[in-house]
């Protein structure tokens, strides 16, 4: 059992709906929970991290050609965390779910090089939760995108 994240989601018609993204702790250290990716959605766990703006996933594990809504692109990026991580790739779009929000064409990296990233060896990629400032895909981030639809 983890803890849980409820936000009032707000739909199109204006009438709220609560919506719960169940998140589990590893080593008070790290917090990860599923995300869908994609049309039909690809379930990922993700971590969830304050420090960081970008939303990646490992290219292995997400396959595009199986989404109806996924568009690859060629820009490429590189993300590198404090402790001597990174990953790179490439940016693609698709559609991500949250809970129950959903946002359409929401940049994402698609790993390809990982290095040594994993942490708890359950984590397909990282949600970050910062400012936009701070990203390397040089696109409105996937909180960004989601954020018109909480309340």
């Amino acid at each position: 059992r983890g803890n849980t994240i409820t936000r009032h989601v707000r739909r199109r018609h204006g009438r709220r709906l609560r919506t719960t993204i169940p998140i589990t702790a590893c080593n008070d250290a790290v917090y990860y929970g599923d995300v869908l990716l994609g049309t039909p959605g690809q379930r990922l766990q993700v971590i969830f991290d304050t420090g960081s703006a970008d939303f990646w996933v490992n290219g292995q594990l997400f396959d595009g050609t199986q989404s109806a809504s996924y568009i690859p692109d060629t820009l490429t990026f590189s993300v590198h965390y404090s402790d001597g991580d990174g990953v790179s790739g490439f940016r693609a779009f698709d559609t991500l779910t949250a809970g129950s929000v959903t946002a359409p064409s929401v940049a994402f990296g698609e790993a390809e090089a990982m290095g040594n990233f994993y942490v708890c060896g359950a984590e397909d990629g990282v949600f970050g939760l910062a400012f936009r400032a701070i990203s390397r895909l040089n696109a409105p981030t996937a909180f960004e995108m989601l954020a018109p639809y909480l309340d």
